[in-house]
């Protein structure tokens, strides 16, 4: 197998059929090199569709993990409302209480109102008793003192009767003068408890409606968070697995109908150049030829072998990715050619050329390694009936 650069395409011979040039032993080299290395790049595209088309599953999977988690982590919580429904019974005796205990309190304070007011009026009632006696004292002193005064002035015998009279009106009135002195100071005393107490009974009042409210509300709050856990526990409880489970069936059987048309052409094809059990390696093959450490495929393995013994397959498989993710992200033209000329060769005119493509772009970060290694899992994937009941168990997920 050679190559003519002239016609830029591969030939079998020494001399190229279609313009006669005569291929080189070093052109034919390169062209071998050439050759293998877009076979190679063509096979890494396959199965990166493969694995592509496999993510999908591992995606429907994780969606129904996730949406079973959810639901069990939702049934937990409903189930733990036992404990929720105490604490909620528990609010409701403390409303309760509050209710009974803010009444008792009233009634109280009513009593104790009673009581001032009793004494505020008692209080008012003495002044003003003692306020009248006063007042009717000193109208009989200005009555009495000007007739007391006018007998003693025209009789000598009645002058000493008429002072002794303005004598004892006079103490009289200074005793009540003192006592309603006092009576206003009880009167107004009383008066300030009085207002004092409805002042602080006021307060009280509102600071309990404060705590009432708020217990309610506190309340309201609980029962609606409960309410709302409920419902959340129904919709998991009755929740349809079927869709989600079909995703993955269609995942599944999306993924086994593209390696069955898949597998088989590149088996074909690929199988004669590189045993499919070194299908692992291609990312280090690749390394190798491309960056001259070697120039026949034979080579390439050799070094593999060799690196095994000595630095370990995983550093050399990061260099090597990387490697062949610069190359796939700056030839994404090449590479497309690369692609199409394989597939042309292979006779699988059902192999679209540009899915290949863009799974090799989109997959170039992915090792070759665990590109292959999914190939088990995707061979045992059988093609399954879209089920249109809850299906979870039947089909054996989680």
């Amino acid at each position: 197998m050679g190559f003519c650069h002239n016609c830029n395409k591969e030939v079998s011979s020494k001399f190229c059929p279609n313009c006669g040039g005569v291929i080189s032993n070093d052109d034919a080299s390169k062209s071998e090199s050439s050759t293998l290395i877009n076979q190679l790049y063509t096979l890494r595209a396959g199965l990166s569709r493969i694995y592509n088309e496999n993510d999908k599953v591992i995606c429907a999977e994780n969606d129904l993990a996730e949406k079973e988690r959810y639901n069990d982590d939702t049934t937990f919580k409903y189930k733990r409302e036992s404990l929720d429904q105490h604490y909620e019974s528990i609010l409701n005796s403390k409303i309760n209480y509050l209710s009974r205990d803010f009444k008792r309190q009233n009634d109280e304070n009513l009593v104790e109102k009673k009581k001032l007011e009793n004494a505020f009026n008692s209080s008012k009632k003495d002044f003003n008793k003692i306020l009248a006696l006063l007042i009717t004292f000193i109208s009989l002193f200005l009555l009495f003192g000007g007739l007391f005064t006018l007998a003693a002035v025209y009789s000598s015998e009645l002058g000493g009767f008429a002072y002794l009279g303005l004598l004892i009106f006079l103490i009289v009135s200074i005793v009540y003068i003192v006592k309603l002195v006092k009576e206003k100071k009880y009167l107004n005393r009383a008066e300030a408890n009085l207002n004092s107490f409805l002042r602080s009974t006021h307060v009280v009042s509102e600071e309990n409606m404060e705590k009432l409210f708020r217990a309610s509300d506190e309340y309201k709050n609980l029962v609606d968070e409960y309410e709302s856990k409920r419902t959340a526990y129904l919709e998991a409880k009755n929740f349809d697995y079927s869709q989600l489970v079909n995703n993955i069936v269609i995942a599944k059987n999306s993924c086994a109908m593209l390696y069955k048309k898949l597998y088989p052409s590149f088996i074909s094809k690929f199988e004669s150049t590189l045993n499919s059990a070194d299908w692992s390696n291609i990312d280090l093959i690749l390394f190798n030829l491309e960056t001259g450490r070697a120039n026949t495929l034979k080579e390439a393995l050799l070094q593999i072998d060799q690196s095994k013994g000595s630095s370990g397959r995983g550093v050399n498989f990061e260099n090597a990715t990387k490697m062949v993710c610069k190359s796939i992200e700056s030839s994404h033209t090449k590479m497309r050619q690369m692609i199409s000329s394989c597939v042309a060769s292979m006779g699988a005119p059902d192999v679209e050329v540009e899915e290949l493509h863009q799974a090799l772009i989109s997959a170039s970060e992915v090792k070759s390694y665990d590109l292959n290694k999914i190939l088990k899992n995707v061979a045992d994937y059988q093609i399954e009936e879209v089920k249109s009941n809850n299906q979870k168990k039947i089909l054996g997920t989680k």
